[in-house]
């Protein structure tokens, strides 16, 4: 086997261009508050769904492309998204699309005005497709023993169009199965309350979807087995709190990367200090786990520092 390397490319002449700028308005009209997710991306049709407001937008890429650029392009933010635009009836603050972007179900989250308890609004992207601005959801899940915003959907990565995690902002975990538009079924298989110091945050799958791994508020992540009966769906089975010094830290973010390795991005819940680390956690069998802290890891936007 013979292998035949590329040109060469100095760091230097690899640059990103900004094209343009868009605004999406938050659930309070002005700006996006922080557990929100407003884009997803749909990556076999090219196409970008946004939640501004009270309403979905459809917007091919080619759209999001068709303008003449210059550059004072970039010194403008426009106000008006492309595409086709979906009313909603609710103010959405969380989107996602099943499989990772190659599905066929859309997720858009909101909560109720009365008890501020959260739902799942479910779309057929054939759906969406064909009807543009009259498309309707298929099915609803009403989360009603929690109150707050979802803060995060990971689809599982085998049954990635049917069965997903879910946490919302209050500490409440669920696993939830969704059939199609043509069965309109769904399931709440996993209920979990916050209890015994534990309070999700983040979640992500096995790279089989056999385990579930939970980043928690309090300064550890925990392993879950998926029992697919009924009566115990997620069984507990480790546990591993954060090295000396970050105990106080909240894991915003984990990934499971191979069996015992995982990626975290932990912060602290403190205005006054956001402090954001990256870690690469490795919890070998009948072994101390083992950190590397790649350390303080920031995002600047313009004059605000915020944590990711």
């Amino acid at each position: 086997m013979s292998f035949k390397s590329g040109i060469s490319l100095d760091n230097s002449n690899l640059k990103f261009l900004e094209l343009k700028k868009y605004a999406i308005n938050g659930l309070n009209g002005t700006a996006v508050p922080n557990g929100v997710q407003c884009l997803a991306v749909d990556n076999q049709r090219q196409t970008v769904f946004a939640i501004n407001g009270s309403q979905l937008s459809v917007i091919p890429l080619t759209e999001l492309l068709a303008f003449e650029w210059n550059r004072s392009v970039i010194n403008e933010t426009s106000t008006q998204l492309p595409g086709v635009s979906v009313e909603l009836n609710f103010r959405a603050h969380f989107i996602s699309l099943s499989a990772a972007g190659f599905g066929q179900k859309l997720a858009v989250c909101g909560t109720d005005g009365q008890t501020n308890s959260p739902f799942i609004m479910f779309y057929d992207l054939n759906e969406i497709y064909r009807n543009q601005s009259k498309s309707c959801p298929y099915n609803r899940v009403n989360l009603a023993n929690s109150t707050g915003l979802v803060t995060d959907i990971v689809w599982h990565p085998e049954i990635s169009d049917d069965l997903f995690g879910c946490c919302v902002a209050d500490g409440s975990l669920y696993i939830i199965s969704i059939g199609d538009a043509s069965t309109k079924s769904s399931t709440i298989m996993a209920d979990i309350r916050p209890m015994n110091g534990s309070h999700p945050l983040s979640m992500c799958w096995s790279p089989k979807g056999k385990q579930l791994v939970v980043g928690h508020k309090n300064g550890f992540f925990s392993q879950y087995k998926l029992n697919t009966t009924a009566g115990h769906p997620l069984q507990e089975v480790k546990k591993t709190p954060l090295m000396s010094g970050l105990q106080d830290y909240h894991v915003i973010a984990i990934k499971w990367i191979v069996s015992s390795l995982f990626a975290v991005a932990i912060c602290k819940d403190n205005p006054n200090d956001r402090d954001t680390h990256f870690l690469l956690v490795s919890t070998p069998t009948k072994a101390q786990p083992v950190f590397v802290d790649f350390g303080c890891v920031c995002l600047d936007n313009y004059d605000v520092q915020d944590s990711y």
